[in-house]
Order: structure tokens, then C-alpha cells, then sequence
């Protein structure tokens, strides 16, 4: 991790923790916009990083955790829709502010792929995206990736969370999680959050 951990610092600033789930090393965490048209307005980048404390030990290698404001005008979904159905199943909330949510695999170039709600232990990126239903500034968005249970024990533990106030045109939000060893197996979810309510959760599983 010590390359990355270099890299990332070239163009970082030092944000707070706003996790909960305690690990022995480094996390990184990373926040930006990503336009995926030429009308979208992209801006600002914040990278950040954090000592947290021990546990469990799988996550002790490192835990890169990205959140990506991507815009979206009639385009949003490049991703191959294999698995919609099971998507769909996993699916709760109200819905006030997002009109889908969905897991999706790594397409190989750091953008969501196929969408699936199981992923395998190699499955070192897992992404997460939600499409809002209204392109506006101002919305507060955060994620919040939890384990439910792992085979090796870990119950109810929040990976971590992250912050995002939309901005003009922005209506989609894509964040990932990657692992740099195989995940454990187990059940995983999202929370996704708009304006402080909790808006939609989505479950998935490591199989």
C-alpha cells in the first residue's frame, strides 16, 4: 500500500474521518466529480486519509473507498444490465430522492460494469449507483457500506461513510469500494442517504 498511499498524497488534502469501522492501517478515501458529457459541470477534487484502529483483520491490508459525482443527460448507464432482477430484489427505502439504485461489478476500467447483487471474493471493485430524480445542486448524499455478517464473524460493523453535496446537472452518484485482497464471504450493503434521510439501502453478497 505504500505506493499507492505516495500517490494518493501527491494531490491530498487532510479531510476528517467520518467512518466508523476501526482498522489497524490507512485507509484512503477519495471524493470527485466525473463528468460522463460534455454538458456536465465538473469541478473539484478531494482526496483524503485517515489512521484508524484495529479490526477485523481482513481489512488490515487496506481499503481504498471512492465516491464519484458522475453527471447524466439520458446516458448514465454504460453498464450490461446481466443480473437486473436480483438487482431489483435487493432493493429497500422510501425512494423520496432516488429513482434507482444498483450494485455493479468493475468493468476493468474503474467504471461500473454489469449490474449483480453477488460478487465473488476476487471481485476486488464493487460499485454502487444511484440515479436521482431530480438533476439539482445542493442535494447532501452520503454512502454508507456496511458488513451485515461475514463467514469470519463480523457482524453489523459500518465499513465507512461518505459525503457529497451535488452539483448543477449532477444526477448520478457511483461509489466503490476496493479491497486490494479477496473480500470474505459474506452479506454486504449500501445505505444511501439524501438530505440526511436514510433513501435507499441495497444488499449484496460475497459468494
Amino acid at each position: 500500500m505504500s505506493s499507492d498511499r505516495a500517490h494518493w498524497k501527491s494531490a491530498s488534502e487532510k479531510t476528517s474521518n467520518v467512518g466508523t469501522h476501526p482498522l489497524s492501517r490507512t485507509v484512503l478515501t477519495s471524493l470527485h466529480c466525473e463528468a460522463f458529457d460534455s454538458n456536465c459541470i465538473t469541478t473539484q477534487t478531494t482526496h483524503g486519509e485517515t489512521q484508524m484502529r484495529k479490526h477485523p483483520a481482513w481489512l488490515a491490508a487496506g481499503l481504498l473507498l471512492f465516491a464519484v459525482l458522475a453527471c447524466n443527460i439520458g446516458k448514465n448507464n454504460n453498464a450490461n444490465n446481466s443480473n437486473n432482477n436480483a438487482t431489483a430484489n435487493s432493493e429497500t427505502g422510501s425512494g423520496a430522492a432516488i429513482k434507482e439504485i444498483y450494485m455493479a461489478k468493475d468493468d476493468g476500467n474503474g467504471k461500473p460494469g454489469d449490474h449483480t447483487s453477488s460478487f465473488e471474493p476476487g471481485d476486488h471493485t464493487i460499485h454502487c449507483v444511484a440515479t436521482l430524480k431530480d438533476s439539482k445542486a445542493g442535494t447532501d448524499m452520503k454512502f454508507s457500506w456496511w458488513i451485515v455478517e461475514t463467514e469470519d464473524g463480523t457482524k453489523n460493523q459500518k465499513i465507512k461513510d461518505i459525503d457529497y453535496s451535488t452539483k448543477p446537472l449532477e444526477n448520478v452518484i457511483h461509489g466503490h469500494l476496493t479491497l486490494p485482497r479477496d473480500w470474505p464471504k459474506g452479506k454486504y450493503k449500501v445505505e444511501v442517504y439524501a438530505n440526511g434521510d436514510l433513501d435507499k439501502t441495497v444488499n449484496y453478497t460475497v459468494e
